[in-house]
This record gives structure tokens, C-alpha cells and sequence, in this order.
């Protein structure tokens, strides 16, 4: 973005209700489109896009734009109007773009600094913003289904996680897993090592060790309780395997 210029005309952020629809004739300027929340499609002259979380899409100016969304998942969207000089005259570089953002927290922080900073009337530091949130769009993946699978199976990963994190005496096997997810335990495995850089075995023992620290400084529990909270049958396997990671009996640590 350093050989343009970036002018911004107007931004906003819009929590839609239900009944939300966007028709249009086409823009005057440059438009980065941020979804945060919801699904719906976008057509954009004749591209139909579908949306949802995590995708910004950067519309050109002078297309016909029809907006539509899930009316039980409603959408939460920040945007930018701007637009491009160079040498003072206006330029239009860019075509349609939809691109998957993986660090939305980010993204979308750089885009409430455009608002907070637009609407203070400190346009330097606003621009300065967007030129930032611009350089992270166009470093993006661009969206199309391996984008989607991708994004479907970080979520299947993450939905996991959290429910190891939250039910350790449970003892859910890669197996059982994977026969929930319709996948075979080798290729969940893979999948799971791959997003989160353990094996499901290692990542289940770090949380357990995780969740037996806390329970060892901010509880009174015995160490037989806790090794039966945490899904243990043997009070003895806890703690060679507490030992083992830490480098500390339960006893010693605590």
C-alpha cells in the first residue's frame, strides 16, 4: 500500500437485526466489508459470495450489491469506505476480493481503531490503521473450499479442546471422537496434531497435569480425589504421570 494514498470517506460498524438487507446500485468509492458474526451471501454485480465469520470482502466501486443473511444468525459487520490516489489522482487498483481473515480478533481491532480514530477526527492515525488492516486482507487466504475445510476442521478441533478442557473424567478416546465426527481415529489424529501441535494422548495428559496444579494449590482435595476427578482410576498413575511432567511429586508440588 505505500505507492497509493488511502482517503477514507466514512466506516461504521452495524449489529443487523433480522430484517437486514442491503441492495444497492453500486458504490462511489471503495468498500472493505468485514463479517465478525452471522452468515448470509453477498452478490457483488454477478458474483454471488457466500459469508460468514471471518471473511472481508474489498468491493470496487460501480457494482449492483445485493446483501442478504441468515435471519437466525443474524450479522455483525464492520466497514470502510475509501478511496486510492497516486499522484494525487484517483486510481482504482483493485478488483472484487474475498478473503479469509484467520486472526479476526486482530483484524477487527484494527478496524475499530479506524472507527475510533475517524470519528475523533484524527484522519492521519485512521488511514495509518487501514493501511495496516489492508496489508493483513491482501495477506490472507483467498476464500474458496479448501479455505472452508480448513476453517471447518480448525473449528472441529477446537470443539474438542474444549471438551477435554471441560469434562477430563469423562475419558473420551480418539476413538470414540472420531467415530462422533465420522472420521477414522488415524486421520483425526493427524488432523488434531496438525492444528494444535500435540497428539491427542499428549494434549489430553497436559491438560489433566494443568487442571491437577490448580486443584493442588486452590483446593484441599486429597490426592486420591483429585486423581478420580481428573479420570483417573489409579490414584498411583496420577502420580507417576504428574512426576513425569512436571518433575514433582502431587505431594512436593503442592
Amino acid at each position: 500500500m505505500q505507492k497509493y494514498t488511502l482517503m477514507i470517506n466514512s466506516c461504521g460498524i452495524s449489529d443487523c437485526n433480522e430484517n437486514w438487507q442491503w441492495d444497492s446500485i453500486g458504490l462511489r468509492d471503495y468498500d472493505l466489508w468485514a463479517v465478525f458474526r452471522g452468515k448470509g451471501t453477498l452478490t457483488v454485480g454477478e458474483k454471488c459470495l457466500e459469508i460468514e465469520e471471518g471473511n472481508c470482502v474489498l468491493i470496487p466501486r460501480n457494482k449492483p450489491i445485493v446483501g442478504r443473511h441468515d435471519k437466525g444468525n443474524p450479522l455483525y459487520t464492520m466497514n470502510v469506505h475509501f478511496d486510492v490516489l497516486q499522484n494525487g489522482e484517483m486510481v482504482y487498483p483493485f478488483e472484487l476480493e474475498q478473503r479469509f481473515v484467520l486472526n479476526s480478533a486482530f483484524f477487527k481491532e484494527l478496524l475499530n481503531r479506524v472507527v475510533f480514530y475517524y470519528y475523533r477526527d484524527k484522519k492521519f492515525e485512521a488511514v495509518n490503521c487501514l493501511s495496516v488492516a489492508l496489508q493483513e486482507f491482501f495477506a490472507s487466504s483467498l476464500v474458496n473450499e479448501n479455505t472452508k475445510t480448513e476453517n471447518s476442521h480448525l473449528e472441529l478441533v477446537h470443539d474438542i479442546c474444549k471438551k477435554i478442557n471441560t469434562s477430563l473424567a469423562s475419558n473420551s478416546s480418539l476413538s470414540s471422537l472420531a467415530k462422533d465426527c465420522g472420521y477414522s481415529p488415524t486421520y483425526l489424529g493427524k488432523l488434531f496434531h496438525k492444528i494444535t501441535g500435540f497428539t491427542f494422548t499428549q494434549y489430553v495428559l497436559n491438560a489433566r497435569i494443568s487442571q491437577a496444579k490448580s486443584l493442588l494449590k486452590n483446593t484441599d482435595k486429597t490426592i486420591t480425589e483429585i486423581a478420580e476427578d481428573l479420570g483417573y482410576y489409579d490414584s498411583c498413575h496420577f502420580i507417576k504421570q504428574f512426576k513425569t511432567v512436571t518433575g514433582y511429586s502431587p505431594k512436593k508440588y503442592r
